[in-house]
């Protein structure tokens, strides 16, 4: 492709997921989103591999807007590649990107079912990549995000999950 092709691919692109991000909004769309065979794949898809900080920053607001609904927060949590993909955007170059991210973490982390699962996960993946936005990330609303969720993970668990997260090296440093 010549350039301006690959520069409107790119525009058609980015307002193909700004448009997901509106849609995402409504409460009613939420569940029947998260579903949709393909639609998820897609945003993962651009959340990961996109060139775009714009494409990056969108696909993070559909995924923290999706995961407001009660229903979805459950499978959220539970599929490997959605947590994959929420630590790699909280790991994102853009402020807004991380701050989403982060939000979208949070926000699952407000379930007690899956707090267990993400304090495990990829051995403390998550943990990890919180308490890097906590340390280091200069938009305080990333690291409120980050606080929050690591807070309802230990408020939310048993025992052992709260020793996992105690022993974990990145929480609570030597």
């Amino acid at each position: 492709y010549d350039d301006s092709t690959f520069r409107l691919f790119s525009i058609i692109r980015i307002d193909s997921i700004a448009t997901i991000v509106n849609l995402a909004c409504a409460e009613e769309n939420k569940v029947m989103m998260i579903q949709h065979p393909n639609l998820l794949d897609a945003v993962i898809f651009a959340a990961n591999q996109d060139s775009s900080e714009e494409a990056r920053e969108h696909s993070a607001v559909v995924l923290l807007n999706l995961a407001h609904a009660d229903e979805n927060k459950l499978y959220i949590a539970g599929e490997d590649y959605l947590l994959e993909t929420l630590i790699k955007l909280v790991r994102d170059t853009s402020p807004f990107t991380r701050r989403y991210a982060s939000a979208a973490i949070f926000t699952l982390a407000c379930v007690p079912q899956n707090t267990s699962r993400m304090v495990q996960f990829a051995d403390g993946q998550v943990l990890t990549a919180l308490t890097g936005v906590l340390i280091n990330d200069p938009v305080e609303e990333a690291r409120i995000n980050a606080a929050e969720a690591l807070f309802n993970m230990a408020r939310n668990n048993t025992e052992i999950t709260v020793e996992l997260i105690g022993d974990h090296p990145d929480v609570l440093p030597a």
